[in-house]
């Protein structure tokens, strides 16, 4: 090999090696580039974590809060139909004051029919053997009461076996009760309990 190739083949390998070198640095700079994304990245990633979490306990306080105002509706709405129901009672007790008090009219009134009709035969002979009917209107509506009292009175008599069975030393007595009321008295119980348990002033 004489001095032309040999200097040919360092020219070469002097041009490789810069072309190598200028690579390297590219890829290094390459590389430093990355690293920093990634190192932003990576603090994007702490930041969006941080987030997700604090969201998530913003949403659970929030739940929480749903949850409390939920129960909050559900016992004005129980207090406004309890108040709705005892003026319903109260309604109910003042019209069945008032039937009754109709009914002790009528008897009267009936009384006094008979008075009168027994009267007027004594001084009238063809006069007829029986008052008139009463009007159809009373006998319909009475039928249509009648299985309301009798609905109302089951209702009553369901009510106080409950309470005394709730009431009751013996847990038997609630078991005796028909299948549907045994809840009821299991939670008038349950209340009666508590309320015991509870301290006084």
């Amino acid at each position: 090999m004489d001095r032309a190739e040999v200097e040919a083949k360092l020219a070469t390998v002097a041009a490789r090696r810069q072309e190598t070198l200028e690579r390297l640095e590219q890829q290094q700079e390459r590389l430093a580039r990355v690293e920093d994304e990634r190192a932003a990245i990576e603090g994007d990633l702490i930041l969006a974590r941080r987030a997700v979490s604090d969201f998530e306990n913003y949403e659970a306080r929030l739940q929480e809060q749903l949850a409390a105002v939920e129960i909050e509706e559900a016992r004005v709405a129980f207090e406004q139909a309890v108040a709705t129901r005892n003026r319903a009672a109260e309604q109910a007790a003042a019209a069945a004051e008032g039937l009754r008090s109709a009914h002790d009219q009528l008897q009267r009134a009936r009384e006094a029919v008979s008075e009168a009709l027994s009267r007027l035969r004594e001084l009238d002979c063809s006069a007829r053997g029986s008052p008139p009917p009463e009007p159809v209107s009373f006998e319909e509506q009475w039928q249509q009461l009648a299985p309301l009292v009798e609905q109302e009175l089951n209702v009553q008599l369901q009510a106080a076996a409950v309470a005394a069975a709730a009431r009751s030393a013996n847990h038997l007595d609630i078991e005796r009760l028909p299948d549907y009321l045994q809840p009821l008295a299991r939670e008038r119980r349950r209340e009666l309990l508590e309320s015991r348990r509870k301290p006084t002033g």
